[in-house]
């Protein structure tokens, strides 16, 4: 049998996929220096350590006067290699080049001691903890959107996830969170080190979240009813989403019951609570969705 060459497609990209890819990259640097700033202006003047590597990072640049730029390099080229054979390299470069935007601009403000600057007037409060949440927690949920993280734990995470997914992954950030904050008072010698470092972690966890999932969360109502007919006409017309109908039988009365399932903004409740109050013998409860695929209309 003779041997038959493989053939390789390889399609020259466009100049919108060149720009769109090039935008994309150059957002990311944005993000990286935005975050970068965040630590300059606000943990290192308030003396306090975020949470992740990160925050053991600032402890140990506190202690040591080891850079934070050169800790996160050290501990992100071994993560970014493994992710970029066992995840997604697209993943892999995207995360290497926030990082090294990120890193490569701390090394360069504890060089020219920018921090210390702005340091001298700063004063411990608990506006930096929710200010640094604030902005770290919308960094990571745009990186996160664009396929790719800032690093340290988000490594750790993807490989655990990709490899491991029946372990609990978010037990074990939270735990590396508590070990910082508590670590954070031996080196600060402060209770505002904990307060702080608490407060910007739940910031930016909640932030985040919301920027990943929070715009695709929607409510499912599960309805059973005497007027599947009557009810989905209202759904359309003032609701404008569409319902599924599927029969069930009740287990008390052995009756056929007719069942809708639909899916609604959260801010529809209350129209959808006004429609069903208008045919008796109708019992519905609700489940949040965390997210949605395909084709769903938003309305305000």
């Amino acid at each position: 049998m003779g041997t038959e060459k493989k053939k390789f497609n390889f399609r020259r990209p466009t100049k919108q996929e060149v720009l769109k890819i090039l935008v994309q990259y150059v957002f990311i640097l944005f993000l990286g220096a935005l975050m970068a700033l965040t630590y300059v202006i606000f943990v290192f003047p308030n003396n306090f350590a975020p949470s992740g590597i990160s925050g053991i990072a600032t402890m140990v640049q506190k202690v040591t006067g080891f850079s934070v730029g050169y800790f996160t390099i050290i501990v992100n080229v071994p993560l970014a290699i493994i992710s970029f054979f066992v995840i997604s390299k697209r993943f892999a470069i995207r995360s290497s080049f926030f990082v090294i935007t990120f890193s490569v601009l701390m090394i360069l403000f504890d060089k020219t001691n920018i921090y210390r600057y702005i340091a001298q007037d700063a004063g411990e409060t608990m506006l930096a903890g929710l200010a640094s949440g604030a902005i770290v927690g919308f960094v990571y949920g745009i990186v996160l959107k664009a396929d790719a993280s800032t690093g340290g734990m988000d490594f750790v995470a993807a490989l655990v996830g990709k490899t491991r997914p029946d372990i609990s992954i978010t037990w074990f950030i939270f735990g590396l969170n508590v070990v910082v904050a508590i670590a954070s008072f031996f080196v600060y010698h402060d209770m505002s080190a904990i307060l702080l470092c608490i407060t910007h972690s739940f910031v930016v966890m909640e932030l985040s979240d919301r920027i990943v999932v929070g715009s695709r969360k929607a409510i499912k109502f599960e309805i059973v009813t005497k007027h599947p007919e009557e009810i989905s006409r209202d759904i359309i017309e003032k609701l404008h989403h569409t319902a599924t109908l599927s029969t069930g039988t009740g287990m008390y009365s052995h009756e056929e019951k007719q069942i809708l399932t639909c899916v609604v903004n959260k801010k529809q409740i209350v129209d959808m609570e006004k429609i069903l109050k208008q045919y008796p013998e109708t019992f519905a409860y609700i489940v949040p969705v965390n997210d949605t695929i395909g084709f769903f209309r938003r309305h305000s």
